[in-house]
């Protein structure tokens, strides 16, 4: 999810870091969230013990991950490639070009690298 992209104040205070949790209740046995804020990006895993007794390898993977992805945009930027973004794939549209059995255009946005959304383009 993304955040906001400069520091935020509260009472004339520096906001440092914040965190969200996705409600559990009942039989849900894993909770992620992920947010972006001030040029972090932070992760919050909540699970049950008995499902995931070493939570922390889910972290260290998404780590490795996203210090992947940002290597290949370094790489990009470095080679002065464009990068895709949904906005530059998908161009002036920012939905499925795709209608729906109505004969209506459909309101999904697209995948990102399609100009048709997850219902439309397999």
């Amino acid at each position: 999810v993304p955040g906001p992209r400069e520091t935020l104040y509260f009472a004339g205070q520096k906001i440092e870091n914040f965190m969200f949790w996705v409600p559990r209740s009942g039989n849900i046995g894993l909770g992620i969230s992920i947010i972006s804020y001030d040029g972090k990006v932070l992760l919050g895993i909540a699970t049950d013990a008995g499902l995931t007794p070493d939570p922390e390898s889910i972290v260290e993977a998404f780590h490795r991950e996203f210090d992947d992805l940002m290597e290949l945009v370094y790489l990009a930027k470095e080679a002065d490639l464009e990068i895709k973004t949904r906005s530059n794939i998908t161009g002036e549209s920012q939905r499925c070009n795709a209608l729906t059995k109505k004969g209506e255009p459909c309101k999904n946005k697209p995948v990102l690298g399609s100009t048709f959304c997850h219902v439309h383009s397999g």
